[in-house]
């Protein structure tokens, strides 16, 4: 049957936990704590996120911000009183310059959905639906930092819409707020391949997919990206192997807990670069597996992408 699309962006985003989860059937335990019913003081990671992910649809869609915050207070997740009023305040000024970049980068009509099915060459299909479309671009906004998650899903939703509807899409735009510390806001720009390469590169997703599904694969996703950079970059092989060593630890992958159920409690990135390239996998010649298939997933989006930070 055909690649659902959403599967094939969890798949690529996270190999390793789709395998477990999906030809395993592992689940891991939550890791929050029990739930309370005393009064919150502070708001934790996960509930700011959800605040301002609430705060900046609503900025997008014309609601009214005030109203939100107040729900957001009824529902019990923000502090009272004064504590309450800065921490909305707080995430609300960094609402406000991702709203105001969206918009500058989206026609200004209704977002539309699309619903797709995409047949390969190879005959395989993908299908699924593409929400988000303004006109002929595709708006991907998120309250997080703009981390390589992000930017990969709106590549994926990209080349199966332009894979799907030629002419129908002309770019995407993702953006979130800045991991630099001078700016607010960072957009990346991912220009619609044309349909032909749409529909090459799809497929090559689509193997990837069948891949992951396999045997968990030596591809976390954010040290892979800073790998492909470094090349794109033009830097040599083991400069990006370097810079791979670099980002392992400092994006949480190292510490992943899908990762550590595969590799070891905190695994070096040596353990994943032990395997070999294999045949039919790439067309590189990096010298790890993980090369090659960093390359290969990486490679036609930053061929694709133009990354600004304001």
């Amino acid at each position: 049957g055909a690649v659902d699309l959403e599967l094939l962006v969890a798949t690529v985003e996270h190999p390793v936990k789709t395998f477990l989860r999906r030809r395993l059937g592992v689940q891991l335990p939550s890791s929050g704590e029990d739930l309370s019913d005393s009064l919150p003081l502070a708001l934790d990671p996960l509930e700011k996120w959800a605040i301002g992910d609430a705060l900046l649809r609503a900025a997008l869609t014309g609601q009214d911000l005030v109203a939100v915050g107040t729900a957001e207070r009824l529902r019990g997740v923000v502090p009272p009183g004064t504590l309450g009023r800065a921490a909305l305040l707080a995430i609300d000024e960094q609402v406000g310059p991702l709203a105001d970049a969206a918009r500058k980068r989206r026609p200004d009509v209704p977002a539309e959905a699309v619903d797709l099915t995409v047949t390969l060459p190879n005959g395989r299909a993908v299908a699924g639906t593409v929400t988000g479309l303004h006109g002929d671009v595709l708006l991907r906004p998120v309250y997080s930092k703009l981390s390589a998650k992000y930017r990969m899903r709106a590549w994926v939703q990209l080349v199966a819409l332009a894979a799907a509807e030629p002419g129908r899409v002309s770019h995407a735009v993702a953006l979130g707020r800045s991991p630099r510390t001078w700016a607010t806001v960072a957009v990346s720009r991912l220009r619609a391949p044309e349909p032909d390469d749409a529909r090459r590169i799809l497929a090559e997703l689509v193997d990837l997919h069948d891949r992951i599904l396999d045997e968990p694969l030596p591809l976390p996703l954010m040290t892979a990206c800073a790998y492909d950079q470094s090349l794109l970059d033009g830097k040599t092989e083991t400069e990006a192997l370097a810079a791979a060593h670099k980002e392992w630890p400092a994006r949480y992958e190292q510490q992943d807990e899908w990762h550590r159920l595969v590799w070891g409690d905190e695994p070096e990135l040596d353990t994943l670069l032990e395997q070999q390239p294999r045949a039919g996998e790439g067309w590189s010649g990096d010298g790890t597996r993980f090369g090659v298939l960093a390359r290969r997933l990486w490679a036609p989006l930053h061929a694709h992408e133009q990354v600004v930070h304001e």
